[in-house]
């Protein structure tokens, strides 16, 4: 999954607090609340964001972020 400016700010943001509302996080990053969401939802998706939720389904308010680096397709990934 390639990162725009926009998920590098979400992931960035919900670094800084996990527990951000969505109306929050959308107003911080400069996009409307759904196209927000479907990002966040895009990134749990593909691996990237993590919610960690107590087994009573109550959420911790912790947040697991991580970005994969994806290796590049130009042939320089066995040098070195």
């Amino acid at each position: 999954m390639k990162l725009d400016k926009f998920d590098r700010e979400i992931l960035r943001v919900m670094q800084k607090d996990a527990t951000i509302s969505m109306a929050d996080l959308s107003q911080k990053v400069g996009l409307t609340h759904t196209p927000c969401w479907r990002r966040v939802k895009k990134m749990e998706a593909e691996g990237l964001i993590r919610f960690l939720h107590h087994p009573s389904g109550f959420f911790l308010g912790q947040t697991e972020l991580g970005v994969r680096q994806e290796r590049s397709q130009t042939g320089d990934a066995g040098s070195g």
